[in-house]
């Protein structure tokens, strides 16, 4: 199914949290969001962020 700006927009700011917390270096997050825009599909973004816990989340180590 086609992604909409809004869904590459949401994306977007999911992978500025995860840099935030620490989660993506920079290169990774750089790379990571040049693709979230270029993305034309769910699918596409799914795999931006299907290794990132849900924003906030604390993740027991």
């Amino acid at each position: 199914m086609r992604a909409a700006d809004s869904d590459r927009q949401a994306v977007a700011e999911r992978l500025r949290v995860a840099l935030d917390e620490g989660r993506l270096d920079l290169h990774e997050y750089d790379d990571r969001l040049q693709r979230a825009y270029a993305a034309r599909t769910y699918a596409e973004l799914d795999a931006l962020v299907g290794d990132l816990p849900a924003a906030g989340t604390v993740v027991p180590g």
